[in-house]
């Protein structure tokens, strides 16, 4: 599980990182990664869906946003449980 909190940094190019994602893509599955609790709140966000959907398609890990960080640690926690 992972916890990234981007809820201080909104001047960021998300294409541009995608290229760094990619390269570590498959060795972040292969060491086991599975989920991601991404902290992103909407309001400093103007374009959070595009950003969303963009993170997600760097990933092979279920990637969820939210507002806070007790809501990212709550959702691994519950999904931590299922397994």
């Amino acid at each position: 599980n992972w916890i990234s909190n981007l809820s201080e940094l909104s001047d960021r190019d998300e294409k541009i990182l995608n290229r760094l994602r990619l390269k570590v893509r498959s060795r972040l599955k292969q060491d086991g990664l599975k989920r991601i609790a991404v902290i992103m709140p909407k309001a400093k966000y103007p374009d959070y869906e595009q950003r969303i959907i963009i993170m997600k398609a760097a990933y092979d890990a279920d990637l969820r946003s939210f507002e806070t960080h007790e809501d990212a640690k709550d959702w691994l926690i519950e999904q931590n449980r299922i397994i």
